[in-house]
């Protein structure tokens, strides 16, 4: 090997006594394979990177298309439920509206049931309708038109769905307390209603009103505790509500009378009979014939004398009567 100041000289002698082979290289054409070889290296470390890079985002893509169904699928499952417990909730909230209405529209019905001494809980009917929130206005989610791979606006949903479960979560107890509480009230006021003597024993005009009245016997005023009703001798009379028979004798002055427990603090009394048709320990429904009118007893003459006893309490049959 022989060198110049341009290059060198490889020069290469066959053992078979061949003439020598002589290889000028240049220090510009080391120059440039030195360049070349590097070029090479660069290219292939770009390449190597970037196809590891590409290798990255391919499988993360398909992570994020995988995690993206997944939150997808829940969209569409918290979605049913939200549908379902909403459903639940607005037949909830309506079956409450119409209880409410039934029990504020009887409280506001004339006689005589404007007479049944059952007071609501004010508190149960006056609750805000704004306090169980109709979740139709709330949940208004079309899980539908949320696009596969959009990551952001499905995570933004779920966390949107996820609020209105806790809201709904908490309305459905809520509702379920009140319905509870409406129809423990519902139980007492149709039972207090079925009790309460609301019509005629038997028809006919009233001769001695409740209250204070002239004595019938001709001696000062005294206190009447119920109605005298003009029926003629041996007129039928019924039960007032159904119940049952604890009393049916004779007594001084109430001659035969028969006393009918209804139940829920009512009882009724029915006095100055000629014959008893039921006996005590009988069970008698409304307009049941119970007995029939005379002038047994302390009595001026043939008639019905009728009281309506509430908690013991003497009340005026009036009120409970149909015009």
């Amino acid at each position: 090997m022989s060198k110049d100041k341009n290059g060198f000289a490889l020069i290469i002698a066959p053992f078979s006594g061949d003439k020598p082979i002589s290889i000028n290289i240049t220090y510009a054409s080391i120059k440039i394979a030195l360049v070349a070889l590097v070029c090479f290296v660069i290219t292939l470390f770009v390449g190597v990177n970037s196809y590891l890079q590409y290798k990255s985002y391919a499988d993360d893509y398909e992570r994020v298309l995988a995690d993206n169904k997944v939150l997808q699928d829940q969209v569409l499952e918290f979605a049913a439920v939200t549908e379902s417990l909403k459903e639940q909730v607005n037949n909830m909230k309506s079956f409450d509206s119409s209880i409410r209405d039934m029990l504020e529209m009887d409280a506001k019905n004339p006689q005589p049931q404007s007479a049944v001494p059952y007071k609501s809980n004010t508190k149960i009917l006056t609750t805000s309708k704004n306090e169980i929130t109709t979740a139709a206005s709330v949940f208004n989610i079309n899980a539908s038109r949320y696009t596969l791979g959009n990551r952001s606006v499905l995570s933004r949903t779920l966390s949107e769905l996820g609020k209105n479960l806790n809201v709904l979560t908490n309305q459905v107890p809520v509702q379920s307390d009140s319905l509870e509480n409406l129809e423990e009230e519902v139980v007492i006021y149709t039972k207090t209603l079925a009790a309460t003597p609301d019509i005629w024993p038997a028809r006919a005009i009233i001769t001695s009103p409740f209250g204070y009245r002239r004595s019938p016997f001709g001696i000062g005023r005294d206190y009447h505790y119920g109605i005298d009703i003009g029926v003629g001798y041996n007129t039928a009379i019924k039960s007032t509500a159904p119940g049952t028979i604890i009393t049916a004798k004779y007594s001084y002055g109430y001659g035969y009378h028969i006393i009918v427990n209804h139940g829920m603090g009512f009882k009724t009394l029915y006095a100055h009979l000629s014959k008893f048709k039921v006996q005590v320990g009988d069970k008698v429904e409304k307009g049941d014939i119970i007995a029939y009118s005379g002038n047994s007893g302390r009595s001026t003459g043939a008639h019905l004398h009728y009281e309506v006893r509430y908690n013991n309490q003497r009340k005026n049959p009036i009120n409970y009567l149909p015009k």
